[in-house]
């Protein structure tokens, strides 16, 4: 309800205010247990391999309020799951054994 409100007026604030209401939506978006009650909502409603669900209970959760790609929601942790399964795939495809530095690109913050 605030973040819609928040939407609302930002169309009629100057610019110097909606950058701070912005800024402060965001905060809002990243506190440390909104994202841990996403992250509980996308367990309960997922369609999750128990092996999926056990890395995702393990991950840290902060996220960066600059960080533009988290919206909320469960779709973070569903990109990250995606790219695990990418990395595996290649992994498969090749002989690497172990991998020890993954470049992760293109990253929101």
């Amino acid at each position: 309800m605030l973040l819609q409100t928040m939407k609302k007026v930002s169309g009629i604030l100057p610019g110097s205010v909606k950058n701070y209401l912005g800024k402060v939506r965001r905060r809002i978006l990243t506190h440390p247990r909104r994202i841990q009650r996403d992250l509980r909502q996308y367990l309960n409603n997922s369609k999750l391999t128990s092996e999926q669900v056990e890395l995702l209970r393990k991950i840290n959760t902060k996220v960066h309020y600059d960080d533009e790609m988290y919206i909320g929601g469960g779709h973070y942790f569903m990109a990250g799951l995606s790219t695990i399964d990418y990395v595996e795939a290649v992994l498969a495809q090749t002989n690497q054994v172990s991998i020890q530095n993954i470049l992760d690109m293109p990253c929101g913050y």
